[in-house]
C-alpha cells in the first residue's frame, strides 16, 4: 500500500535561510545583547516559519483526503521530544549540582513544566520579580518558553483547519486567519504596558504570527499567491529583508515587545 500524503519535494532555500538567520539572531542575543540587541526576534521568526510550514503540510494532506490527527501528533513527538528530553534531562542534572536549594527547587518545576508544554505558562505565572530575584539569565529553563508556544499551537491548530477548514472554504478561512492575526496584535498592543509577562510569554499574543505565516501557505497550497514580475519579486525580497535586518539592529530590551 502506498502512502497518500503529499511528499514535501519542493524544497524551499529561502525558509532555511530564515531559519538560519533566527538561529544565529538568537545565539549572538544571547552570548552578549550588544552583539545584536534585538537578536530575539528571532524567536518571532520562527512563529512565522511554523505556521508557515505546519498550515502548508496540513492543507496538502486535506486536499488529498489524507490526513490524520493522530499521525501528525506522533510525527510532532518524534521529531521533539527526543532532543528536549536530553536537554531537560542534563540541564537538571547540572542544576541539581550546582545551583543553591531554593533555586534548584524552582529549576525542577520549571522542567516539569517544561515537559508537559507549560514552561511559558511557568515563567508567566512563577517567575519571580521581587528585590531578591534572580535575573531571568539564570534560570536554565527559559529558552524552552517558546517551546511551550509551538506545543500549544501544535495541539490547538490542526484541530482547527480540520474543523473549519472544508466548511468555511480557503477565502473565509484565510480571512478567519487575518482576523486572527489582527486581534492578536491589538490584544498584545493593548496588553504589553500593564502585562508584559502575559503578553511576552503567551500564544494569544502570539498567535498572529503563526497566523500570517498560515495565510503564506493558504495562498502557497491554493496557488493564489500573484505572479509577480521578477524585478518586483526581488524589490519586495529586498525590502523584507530590510525590515527583518532593522529589527535586530535597532530594536532594544527595553522597547514594550511583542506591541
Amino acid at each position: 500500500m502506498t502512502d497518500a500524503r503529499p511528499q514535501s519535494t519542493d524544497y524551499r532555500p529561502d525558509i532555511d535561510g530564515l531559519r538560519a538567520i533566527a538561529v544565529l539572531a538568537v545565539i549572538f542575543f544571547h552570548l552578549h545583547e550588544s552583539l545584536l540587541p534585538g537578536g530575539f526576534v528571532g524567536v518571532d521568526v520562527f512563529f512565522v516559519i511554523s505556521g508557515f510550514l505546519i498550515t502548508r503540510n496540513i492543507l496538502r494532506e486535506i486536499e488529498c483526503g489524507a490526513f490524520s490527527l493522530l499521525e501528525f501528533y506522533r510525527r510532532r513527538v518524534k521529531r521533539i521530544a527526543p532532543a528536549m528530553l536530553v536537554v531537560v534531562a542534563v540541564t537538571l542534572l547540572f542544576s541539581q549540582l550546582l545551583m543553591l536549594p531554593e533555586d534548584a527547587r524552582s529549576a525542577s518545576k520549571s522542567a516539569f513544566a517544561s515537559v508537559a508544554s507549560l514552561a511559558n505558562v511557568y515563567f508567566w505565572l512563577f517567575t519571580d520579580k521581587s528585590y531578591f530575584a534572580v535575573s531571568t539569565r539564570e534560570l536554565p529553563f527559559l529558552h524552552l518558553w517558546s517551546l511551550g508556544v509551538e506545543e500549544q499551537f501544535y495541539l490547538l491548530w490542526p484541530l482547527a483547519l480540520v474543523l473549519l477548514y472544508r466548511p468555511w472554504g480557503a477565502l473565509r478561512f484565510a480571512a478567519g486567519m487575518l482576523a486572527l492575526a489582527i486581534g492578536s496584535f491589538a490584544l498584545a498592543q493593548a496588553l504589553v504596558a500593564d502585562h508584559p509577562e502575559f503578553t511576552y510569554y503567551m500564544l494569544p499574543t502570539r498567535a498572529g504570527e503563526f497566523a500570517l505565516g498560515a495565510l503564506v501557505a493558504i495562498a502557497v497550497v491554493k496557488r493564489a499567491q500573484p505572479r509577480w514580475p521578477s524585478p518586483a519579486v526581488a524589490w519586495l525580497a529586498a525590502i523584507g529583508m530590510t525590515m527583518l535586518v532593522g529589527s535586530l539592529v535597532l530594536l532594544r530590551g527595553r522597547v514594550p515587545f511583542p506591541g
